[in-house]
């Protein structure tokens, strides 16, 4: 697997993936399957030409695998919107991966999306500003604005921020109960 994400060996992305591959995790615009995945890593290799994984932890137990790694990169093209840079940026991920007969078939996976864009310097108060806002448009069923970036993993944390902007006494609030929590409280 290092060989295609780090290497770029788009070429063994056959041998490795099943045709009918499942991604739960997304790329903003990324298609289903082993075509949409090898898209959304041309797109990525783009941006990060020098993309680099460290496999830190390798779990593996029936037909999953755990995977924590280590990723750098240097930006060289837009990624999510944001034109390239020239920065080096380093970020963690936790995958998990279901194989079948041999190939991966499903992947779950969680990144430090905004961890690489405050590294990239842009997570500034618009940037998130305007994610707040596609997101209360969504909320209330509004279609996406032309050019928003849909399916952005940026829209969980978003939403959690939509609840602290609507209700900002929770910064000073009981919590949820567990000691030193601040926050929101179920039991509101």
């Amino acid at each position: 697997m290092k060989e295609l994400f780090s290497a770029g060996q788009l070429s063994i992305a056959d041998e490795l993936i099943a045709e009918d591959y499942v991604e739960h995790s997304p790329l903003p615009g990324q298609e289903p399957g082993l075509g949409g995945l090898k898209h959304a890593l041309t797109r990525f290799w783009v941006a990060f030409p020098d993309f680099n994984l460290s496999i830190e932890d390798l779990i593996a137990e029936g037909d999953r695998v755990v995977v924590r790694s280590i990723a750098t990169a240097t930006h060289l093209g837009a990624f999510f919107g944001v034109p390239p840079t020239g920065l080096r940026v380093r970020w963690t991920a936790i995958d998990i991966i279901r194989l079948a007969d041999g190939k991966q078939a499903e992947h779950w996976g969680n990144q430090e999306t905004l961890e690489v864009l405050h590294q990239l310097n842009h997570l500034g108060a618009h940037t998130v500003d305007q994610t707040l806002t596609q997101t209360e448009e969504r909320r209330n069923g509004a279609p996406p604005a032309t050019g928003a970036v849909t399916g952005s993993p940026m829209v969980p944390l978003a939403s959690v921020a939509l609840s602290v902007r609507a209700n900002p006494s929770n910064e000073s609030g009981p919590g949820d109960g567990r000691p030193g929590s601040r926050g929101a409280s179920p039991n509101r």
